[in-house]
């Protein structure tokens, strides 16, 4: 039977006595050892209630739930799974259930004990309880649909733009960022608490951003930059590397005529760019060059990428070329991934807005 690697961490986890953090990819079992400590706490505690397990969302929630009782009604079966984590879980929920009868719960008939909520809910559950000490007065409920009160979020954050203090200074910063457009700044802030569930966490723990951190950022941006360019040099067609020649063409005659393009970058080229950081605006040379702005393959040119009218040998033969990119989605879609790839360093604007959005 093969051993998992982190398997000592994984039974270290299930320790009811200790409080772990599980940072893991997707598909690494994240959610099993979820289930498995749920399935060890039940089997101490004096009644369910006792233990909650909490989501952002209710589907999230749903589906802990579902998987709980899933474990519990295997363990109802005699014979052990093969596969050893699926072995634990087993074993766990059997020892949940004995407990379960002992205790006599009734959890597979009675699964609304299980305390899996939204962050949401638990924390509406609280203040109901304590009207008085959470001034929230009456009854409150959970809102579905909380748009409208993002909405009247952003817009008093917003008011605050004239104020003399902190909040006052930042918000008058990323208004600036912004060109002073009050709709995109209440556009950006409602997207922000949509997606409230992604930074939520971090933004909650004790996070610190100074100018000391300013070189960290920019060499794990890098790090992630060039990680995009290795798989994209790692499919390179074959046919591709006759666009040097091309490319080298073009780029001279947009650095004459159009010499903001990004093409005009490759006015020096002599080779394939690698996957250094330094040759990310070569890439986005040849991005430009070849792909329009939807990432298709390029059916046409023209004195704008590089091929003045007058050029048609060197037209049709680039035509051609590209023709046979169309095999080659792959390529085609890292491609265009990194046209949208930012400068791996920021501006002194760029700083003092990320400052005000963090601090």
């Amino acid at each position: 039977m093969t051993s998992i690697v982190d398997e000592k961490q994984r039974i270290e986890a299930l320790n009811p006595n200790e409080s772990f953090m599980v940072q893991a990819p997707a598909g690494s079992g994240k959610t099993e050892i979820l289930i498995q400590r749920y399935l060890t706490l039940l089997g101490g505690v004096e009644n369910p209630q006792q233990i909650i397990s909490m989501t952002f969302t209710r589907k999230a929630a749903g589906e802990m739930k579902k998987r709980i009782l899933a474990a519990l009604q295997r363990g109802l079966n005699n014979t052990p799974p093969e596969s050893k984590h699926e072995r634990q879980t087993w074993e766990l929920a059997r020892l949940a259930l004995k407990r379960d009868k002992n205790q006599g719960w009734r959890l597979l008939d009675n699964p609304n004990q299980f305390q899996v909520l939204t962050i949401d809910s638990f924390c509406a559950g609280i203040t109901k309880q304590m009207p008085i000490i959470s001034l929230m007065g009456g009854p409150i409920d959970v809102v579905q649909n909380p748009d409208n009160l993002y909405r009247e979020t952003a817009k008093r954050l917003l008011s605050k733009v004239e104020s003399n203090d902190e909040t006052g200074n930042k918000v008058r910063t990323i208004l600036k960022h912004l060109d002073n457009s009050k709709t995109t700044f209440l556009h950006r802030i409602n997207q922000l608490l949509l997606k409230r569930d992604q930074w939520m966490i971090p933004f909650f723990d004790k996070f610190e951003i100074n100018d000391e951190k300013r070189n960290y950022f920019e060499s794990v941006l890098t790090n992630l930059i060039e990680s995009i360019l290795v798989d994209l040099s790692n499919h390179i067609p074959i046919n591709y590397k006759n666009f040097i020649e091309a490319a080298k063409f073009a780029g001279n005659n947009c650095k004459i005529n159009n010499p903001d393009s990004p093409i005009a970058e490759l006015a020096l080229i002599e080779n394939f760019p690698g996957s250094n950081i330094k040759n990310l605006k070569i890439w986005k040379g040849l991005a430009e060059l070849t792909l329009t702005k939807n990432g298709d393959v390029r059916k046409s040119i023209n004195k704008s990428n590089g091929f003045p009218a007058e050029k048609k040998q060197q037209k049709i033969e680039f035509i051609n070329l590209l023709e046979t990119l169309t095999e080659h989605k792959k390529f085609t879609q890292l491609l265009h991934q990194v046209r949208i790839i930012p400068e791996s360093t920021y501006t002194n604007k760029e700083w003092e807005f990320l400052k005000s959005t963090l601090l």
